[in-house]
């Protein structure tokens, strides 16, 4: 459920902000709400950049099989450099994650997963944790700089 929505805007940047106290879990083959984990999730919108910043807290210890990002992008020749993508063609020039390690980029080769209607994404840069408790908060932001 969506609560607590914010917007501001600075001079130069858009701050928006909401929470979701539950979220829908898939279980027995149907989605039903969830509330083991919310998520504050705020986004900075400014020339160049976007941020986004997820602060994901626990309803007492939770065993999480993985924890998984990805993000698609048309641009490409991306290099990984710890927990920062740099693209040398395209758009966006930087993706880059702090909360999860090491960022791993790959071509999509055209695989229909990660094609838009308006044509097929080049890059797609991914991190998928292993299995841990998440017992207190976990802090996971990443942003993207672009031209």
């Amino acid at each position: 459920m969506d609560q607590g929505s914010r917007t501001s805007a600075g001079r130069a940047a858009l701050h928006v902000s909401y929470r979701q106290d539950e979220a829908g879990s898939p279980r027995q083959g149907r989605a039903a709400e969830d509330a083991r984990i919310r998520v504050q999730t705020e986004y900075t919108l400014e020339p160049g950049r976007i941020v986004r910043k997820d602060v994901y807290t626990p309803q007492g210890g939770q065993e999480v099989r993985r924890l998984s990002l990805e993000f698609g992008s048309f641009s490409s020749a991306g290099r990984a450099d710890g927990n920062t993508v740099r693209f040398g063609e395209g758009d966006v020039t930087e993706f880059s994650v702090e909360g999860l390690q090491g960022c791993t980029v790959a071509a999509t080769d055209g695989n229909d997963g990660w094609k838009a209607p308006y044509g097929a994404m080049r890059s797609v840069v991914s991190r998928t944790s292993g299995a841990f408790t998440m017992d207190k908060p976990l802090t996971v932001t990443w942003s993207l700089r672009y031209r």
